[in-house]
């Protein structure tokens, strides 16, 4: 289980990294539109194994590719748990885990 809060607030609770890169295009995670953080709360960071792409079509009309990344543990113990960032959270994305904020709080609380 993943927990994302994405750049509208919302709080995405997903259940593997092959879904994160479906539900959350390599472009928007390079930019930190999305905060990843594993089921006990503790971040994540996005490494790119396929880095996205950038370029002009005749030099004119931009496009974009999305790259590919895996999801690693924080090491540099530099970024905040979900809790920590609890307030700044505005609600929940329907998912089959949690029908309520509370529930992932106490869920996350009692880890």
């Amino acid at each position: 289980m993943i927990f994302v809060l994405a750049d509208d607030r919302m709080l995405h609770v997903i259940n593997s990294e092959s879904e994160s890169q479906g539900a959350f295009e390599g472009i928007d995670v390079e930019e930190d539109s999305c905060k990843f953080f594993d089921e006990t709360g503790s971040p994540l960071v996005a490494i790119f194994l396929k880095p996205n792409k950038r370029g002009r079509l005749f030099g004119i009309l931009p496009w974009v590719e999305s790259g590919i990344y895996s999801l690693v543990p924080d090491e540099s113990c530099g970024l905040p748990r979900l809790l920590d960032v609890w307030d700044s959270i505005a609600g929940l994305e329907a998912n089959v885990h949690f029908a309520t904020l509370e529930e992932v709080r106490c869920f996350l609380t009692n880890r």
